[in-house]
């Protein structure tokens, strides 16, 4: 196509980007490819071959580096590998010029990272909020997020396709309550979650703000809670779902939700793990896989009530012996009734086992309506301030009043160092 009608395919959007999309998700050495089917044992060697192509044919320096991170360009047999392999090599450049987190705004997927260069060295949070919605073989509810830490998959997408559409890909899977995320209980119905398997079940990912110490990312999923893809129909369950994730690297990652029901309603809290959560104290867990652990804590609400399983429901079949864990937190009621909103506030700490970490943290409100969340750091603290909600509707394309979440950073004297602020609402 260049030769003869002088088009370079790579001067164009997709194919001049494409190439970081594997860089960012699946930094060199890293195990665990993301959202999507059979993605749990994917590696990031598995992308080198395509990478050759991308770096040689667009000339990127930073994509070769990656090629280069596992072994070296892989030649093509044939024809095509010969007019391939008569291209001048592609000095590699590594990316360490290059911020460590990215957002891929098409497909509504943000990569947070602390590190690119080595994923034994990288804590990485993954969040979906995608136009795409929850169709063919992307199918995780918008709004999840998964966790990993220097090389161990921590909070992950759980279950696995025993065969495609089965009871278990298509009840367990494809459902809200697999990833980690949110469901719903009222009405009689329980573990309501998103229009599974749909394009109409979309989420968006409202701001992302990065730097080389903190990223924010904030998605909407709540017209996603629906059982008709019409967009006219009714049976749509939540007005808001706002879910924040605020990432002081390495040492925290916060997760605020922000959720308002068409109905009195009681909220599950879903968490997934190939380990046992140990559940401590005053709603503090922890997770510990291989040599990496990670602290969690739910500061708001306060009174939920935990259980986990290591079955699946449905279970997969008999040949699959695959097992995970799955916790759920659920909300109270107040004198035998449910509210029709609520806020998650929840704190992770991933660290190295023998690596010491701070603990102190606590959520308080304002005298605005909002709420402050501080904890400390190693070598300081965070103070993150949450707006009041004011918004009734929200969803993936309509109006709303703007709220923005304010995150300031302190060093050990108690010196302001850095300050990030984030819309909560789509404008």
């Amino acid at each position: 196509m260049k030769a003869a009608l002088d088009i370079n395919a790579f001067d164009k959007p997709y194919f001049s980007r494409i190439g970081y999309y594997p860089m960012y998700l699946m930094p060199p050495g890293k195990e665990g490819g993301g959202f999507g089917d059979l993605t749990a044992k994917q590696t990031s060697s598995r992308h080198s071959q395509l990478m050759s192509v991308l770096a040689s044919q667009s000339r990127n320096q930073y994509w070769q580096w990656y090629v280069d991170q596992h072994g070296g360009s892989k030649l093509t047999p044939g024809y095509v590998g010969f007019l391939r392999g008569s291209l001048t090599p592609v000095t590699p450049k590594p990316p360490t010029d290059l911020p460590t987190s990215r957002l891929f705004r098409g497909v509504g997927q943000a990569y947070l990272n602390t590190n690119i260069l080595d994923a034994k060295d990288d804590v990485q949070v993954v969040f979906k909020s995608s136009p795409f919605g929850t169709q063919s073989h992307g199918y995780e509810a918008n709004n999840s997020f998964l966790l990993y830490a220097y090389g161990e998959r921590l909070l992950i997408r759980s279950g696995y396709r025993d065969i495609y559409g089965s009871e278990h890909h298509r009840r367990w899977m494809w459902s809200t309550r697999s990833v980690n995320n949110i469901t719903l209980n009222h009405a009689g119905k329980n573990d309501i979650g998103q229009l599974a398997h749909s394009s109409a079940s979309q989420g968006q990912i409202v701001d992302m703000q990065t730097s080389p110490a903190i990223d924010v990312v904030v998605g909407e999923a709540g017209s996603a809670y629906r059982t008709s893809p019409n967009p006219q129909d009714e049976s749509r369950s939540l007005d808001r779902f706002t879910r924040a994730i605020v990432f002081i690297k390495p040492d925290l990652v916060v997760v605020y939700d922000c959720l308002k029901a068409r109905q009195p309603t009681e909220f599950t809290y879903w968490l997934h793990a190939k380990n046992e959560f140990r559940m401590g104290e005053n709603q503090q867990l922890k997770l510990a896989v291989g040599d990496v652990e990670c602290e969690i804590e739910f500061l708001s609400p306060q009174n939920l009530t935990f259980s986990q399983t290591d079955q699946y429901d449905p279970n997969p079949r008999d040949r699959i012996k695959l097992r995970e864990w799955h916790l759920s937190a659920v909300t109270p009621s107040s004198s035998g009734t449910f509210p029709n909103s609520t806020q998650f506030v929840t704190l992770y700490r991933p660290h190295r086992k023998q690596d010491s970490f701070a603990t102190r943290a606590k959520c308080e409100r304002m005298e605005n309506g909002g709420m402050r969340i501080e904890a400390d750091i190693n070598n300081g603290h965070i103070e993150i301030q949450l707006p009041k909600p004011s918004r009734t509707v929200g969803d993936a394309s309509g109006e709303s009043n703007k709220e923005t979440i304010v995150v300031h950073r302190y060093n050990q004297n108690e010196e302001r160092i850095q300050t990030i602020k984030a819309n909560l609402s789509t404008m």
